[in-house]
């Protein structure tokens, strides 16, 4: 018997689109590090400050090496043999992009304090948290965290 979609996790694809993701991850990490950060961030900081390349530099290398263990993960599991990944991927990643451009401008053209809430909503929904106080609780509370936490610890009121 042929299994359903329900029972279908995806391990048959799942290397090489694990390997490709990684590899396409730790390669823009590496950009990042090696021209981006670089060339359009001044590393220039005071006495007693952190300098403003300190967080994209970490940011970069923990994209690395996620990327990079994501890649080897899959190689190691693509042993078994490896098959065309389906369609649904292409259709995956254009719900993705839509949904991450329609983010970026909500956050550049409403700001952070109205945007993080419905993004925080809508993907614990769409996880399948089917609880709705929390995610009331965490829609709100985290963008508030964030927001105290940019102010008390960067002194970076956010939009």
């Amino acid at each position: 018997m042929g299994e359903t979609p329900e029972q279908d996790d995806g391990s048959d694809t799942a290397p090489v689109i694990d390997l490709a993701s990684g590899l396409l991850l730790a390669g823009l990490a590496g950009l990042a590090l090696v021209w981006i950060i670089p060339a359009n961030i001044d590393a220039d900081a005071g006495d007693y400050d952190v300098s403003p390349i300190f967080m994209p530099n970490l940011i970069a290398w923990v994209v690395l090496a996620l990327g990079l263990a994501l890649a080897g993960s899959a190689a190691k599991r693509a042993r078994t043999g490896w098959q065309p990944a389906s369609r649904t991927i292409l259709f995956d990643t254009a719900g993705w992009a839509v949904a991450s451009t329609l983010a970026y401008l909500a956050l550049v053209h409403i700001g952070f304090q109205v945007t993080a809430p419905i993004i925080i909503a809508a993907g614990l929904w769409f996880a399948g948290q089917r609880s709705l106080i929390l995610i009331a609780v965490l829609a709100i509370g985290l963008p508030l965290a964030i927001r105290t936490g940019a102010w008390q610890i960067f002194q970076v009121a956010l939009p």
